[in-house]
């Protein structure tokens, strides 16, 4: 294998790792992106395939999100100081086999210290890292490329040199010269020129037809339909296709979900006002004004990147033209690459504004009904001991006050645990599950919570009044 080995922590940097290994896909080919949960076969040995497979990639990505260097095992140790931890074993095995390892920064994190390090990464602090943020997501990617580029070995973007030399043929067959074409087998080929037949010595010169019969009107030659001048590309042009499809689909969604996000921050500014009015010295007031700022703030961005959205699945047309029109591989090759791009670019951004708006909406909701509830908080039918749990609007299943303020805090950071995936861009990253406190439910949280979850709705008459 060659290419390029993606090193990450599931818990740490999921999402960031499954959206940098589609982008590097399309770039250099799947078969020369390496990441764990998809590439190796079931039966095979995790650590030896791993060992395998760094040693013989060009590249190794250290993805390095908050997280990962205090991440802990379930016994609450730090994984980085277990020696058969596979980020550890990763990291050591490219750096001993003298691989390029670059660290990629995300989520804001910083390089690690020498000192925080075990020995056999400890070189890791001394390398140059690459920081990809989520606001300069397709920049900061571009240049990572760049920087790829040189140094991954027999990827997709090898091309073979053409060679041209159609219209000097085509000139010269028109003047009746014999030209020489190299075939497909490297051979050469003569193409010889017309026979010119004097008419003059021995030999004959036809006589023309009598001019009492006319000669038949020659019959124009059928047109054949023009072919393809790179059929090798019709698929990339079809992913590319179904991809701005995708995002005009979820650009659509985006658009209306940060429109009804907006509508919520109004009215959570609003219940915060009629709040002020009704409790101004109340503690949670600020907390309150805090949360439905940042809900406008996220329908905003929510607005935003729909708009990118659109304005790229908008030049993706241009670009197929582009490629239709070209009549040498290189021009076709980087108007398909930017195509391509274009349409990933539009996908991304569709279902990012999809996640801000929803959870713009979210954290307005949670505004709203926290003001709610601490107006009501004495008006509840539950028994002493439980509060509604609100985890949407009208939502009256009677749980602990804690429980209570748990879904609130969960459903502030649902947009934040959420990932483009099977399930659209509402899937959950990896070790979260959606809550299903209620019918269409899809804030993620562990799977212990989902389960305390539906005992809480099984409970909920018993803690009426």
């Amino acid at each position: 294998m060659s290419g390029i080995f993606i090193s990450y922590r599931r818990a740490d940097a999921s999402g960031w790792a499954g959206r940098l290994r589609d982008t590097l896909s399309e770039r250099f080919g799947v078969p020369h992106v390496f990441m764990d949960i998809e590439t190796i076969r079931p039966g095979v040995d995790f650590a030896k395939a791993i060992d395998h497979a760094v040693s013989s990639s060009d590249v190794l990505l250290a993805l390095i999100g908050p997280g990962w260097l205090q991440a802990q095992d379930s016994q609450g140790r730090r994984r980085l100081d277990d020696p058969d931890d596979f980020t550890r074993l990763e990291i050591a095995t490219a750096l001993r086999s003298q691989r390029v390892v670059i660290p990629v920064l995300l989520g804001g994190a910083s390089m690690p210290a020498r000192a925080d390090l075990p020995e056999d990464i400890q070189g890791l602090a001394r390398l140059q890292a690459s920081e990809v943020s989520d606001k300069r997501w397709d920049y900061d990617v571009t240049q990572l490329l760049a920087v790829l580029e040189p140094l991954v070995r027999d990827g997709k973007h090898r091309r073979k040199p053409l060679l041209l030399g159609a219209a000097v043929a085509i000139t010269a067959i028109a003047a009746g010269v014999g030209v020489w074409l190299a075939g497909d087998d490297g051979e050469s080929v003569i193409n010889p020129a017309p026979e010119v037949v004097a008419g003059t010595g021995s030999t004959p010169v036809p006589a023309p037809p009598p001019a009492s019969t006319p000669a038949p009107a020659p019959r124009p030659a059928p047109q054949a339909e023009p072919a393809k001048p790179f059929p090798q590309f019709d698929e990339s042009l079809a992913r590319a296709d179904a991809m701005v499809k995708e995002a005009q689909d979820w650009s659509g969604q985006a658009g209306k979900a940060a429109r009804d996000a907006q509508a919520s921050a109004e009215r959570a500014a609003a219940a915060a006002e009629r709040f002020t009015a009704q409790r101004p010295q109340h503690s949670g007031l600020r907390a309150a004004r805090g949360v439905a700022s940042a809900a406008s703030g996220a329908a905003n961005s929510a607005q935003t990147a729909a708009a990118d959205a659109a304005r790229a699945s908008e030049q993706v047309p241009a670009q197929r033209q582009v490629v239709a029109a070209s009549r040498d591989l290189a021009s076709a090759q980087v108007a398909l690459d930017a195509a391509t791009q274009l349409a990933g670019a539009a996908k991304v951004s569709a279902g990012d504004a999809i996640r801000f708006a929803l959870g713009a909406r979210g954290r307005a909701d949670d505004v709203e009904e926290r003001l709610k509830a601490a107006l009501a908080e004495s008006a509840d039918d539950c028994k002493d001991g439980f509060v509604w749990r609100q985890a949407r609007a009208g939502d009256k299943v009677c749980v602990p006050a804690e429980t209570r303020r748990a879904v609130m805090a969960q459903n502030r950071t649902a947009a934040q645990r959420w990932t483009n995936g099977p399930y659209g861009p509402q899937t959950c990253i990896s070790g979260y599950v959606w809550r299903e406190a209620f019918e269409g439910d899809t804030v993620c949280v562990k799977p212990e919570v989902r389960t305390q979850t539906k005992q809480d709705n099984t409970l909920a008459a018993q803690r009426r009044q």
